[in-house]
């Protein structure tokens, strides 16, 4: 379940932990090979308006690229008992993307499997695309079709601003999502083509060292249709935040 954000860069984010993914590792200019990971700590975790778990979890990501192509694995495991889990992975993500470079933006292709071990959700597997614009300014637009599980589309529509802070890039983002009742039926039991949910996002980057980087994040979330609020009984707004450590070359 992790979200792909503006500029895969803050994915999962995405696309996150928002819980996120990076394409951190997209090779640079005349580097045709690289790769990274990441390791990061949050409080919740939250996914497209729905809290998976209102305790804190580890979430470890490690990705390879070569000419656009990129691949990888996210992981969840819960540091608490709250889903009598405790030091489980609950959640593996596998991902495949193609990502190429236009004069005014960038398009991702992405592939999603998602796994659940230790529980008992249904393997479920996305596609989606990905497009982002901007430098400082920046939009993105997002779509994906679980075509497994769900049989549905969720969408987002996100803008956001990146400021040079002294050593920190600041990054605050904004978006907003939506779903066909298919999607809404399966994850939150509404059948309703709606609005699904809001989240605005606080980064701020640091360069360690050589590669090695640190990521601060904080969030908010807020699931909006009233149909949706009214199917579950995990937390509909709130307030989230991580820090992560991770490495690109």
């Amino acid at each position: 379940m992790r979200i792909i954000t503006i500029g895969i860069t803050c994915l999962g984010l995405l696309l996150a932990a928002t819980a996120g993914s990076s394409v951190r590792g997209a090779e640079e200019p005349g580097r045709p090979l690289s790769f990274g990971a990441e390791a990061g700590i949050y409080s919740r975790y939250i996914w497209r308006g729905l809290e998976v778990n209102d305790q804190g979890v580890f979430q470890p990501e490690a990705w390879i690229s070569l000419a656009g192509l990129q691949a990888g694995i996210w992981g969840n495991l819960e540091l608490t008992d709250t889903l009598d889990n405790r030091g489980k992975f609950t959640e593996l993500d596998y991902f495949f993307s193609y990502t190429h470079d236009f004069d005014f933006l960038s398009a991702t292709l992405i592939y999603l499997y998602y796994d659940y071990p230790n529980t008992d959700e249904e393997k479920t597997q996305e596609i989606g695309i990905v497009l982002e614009s901007g430098e400082r300014l920046l939009a993105g637009a997002e779509v994906f079709w679980d075509f497994d599980q769900a049989d549905g589309f969720y969408a987002k529509a996100s803008v956001g601003y990146a400021l040079e802070a002294g050593e920190l890039l600041l990054t605050p983002t904004a978006g907003i999502g939506w779903a066909n009742r298919k999607y809404n039926d399966y994850y939150f039991g509404a059948r309703t083509n709606s609005l699904v949910d809001a989240e605005i996002l606080l980064t701020a980057e640091a360069d360690l060292y050589r590669g090695l980087y640190l990521t601060l994040t904080v969030g908010y979330f807020n699931l909006l249709d009233s149909d949706l609020r009214r199917e579950i009984e995990a937390a509909r707004d709130g307030f989230w935040g991580g820090a992560a450590l991770g490495f690109a070359y």
